[in-house]
């Protein structure tokens, strides 16, 4: 298991690091040679909450809900990028490619 310790440079708790919300997205946009960033992130939470409950990391739960909530918006906002689908839509649609065809 690795821990991170101040004197890494990459360790967060440095002046000029960036706020929750800004690593979280961060975290959610980036990729390593091993893959994405939040599958890492989602894998420690997880293994932290299995170990026990002394293993809990507040830092760590914070991310991983608020990179989760980035990852649910990010999938909404590729729905509404969409055309609209919905109760009516479809027979439509069909029809107007339909004439399309036909014309």
């Amino acid at each position: 298991m690795y821990i991170g310790t101040p004197e890494n440079p990459q360790f967060i708790a440095r002046e000029g690091i960036p706020g929750l919300d800004e690593l979280a997205h961060h975290i959610f946009n980036s990729r390593g040679p091993s893959g994405e960033n939040r599958d890492y992130l989602y894998n420690l939470h997880k293994s932290l909450v299995g170990l026990s409950p002394a293993a809990h990391d507040h830092h760590v739960s914070r991310l991983f809900h608020r990179v989760v909530a980035i990852e649910a918006e990010n999938k909404i906002k590729h729905l509404g990028e969409h055309e609209a689908v919905g109760p009516g839509t479809a027979g439509r649609r069909s029809k107007d490619r339909q004439e399309e065809v036909e014309g």
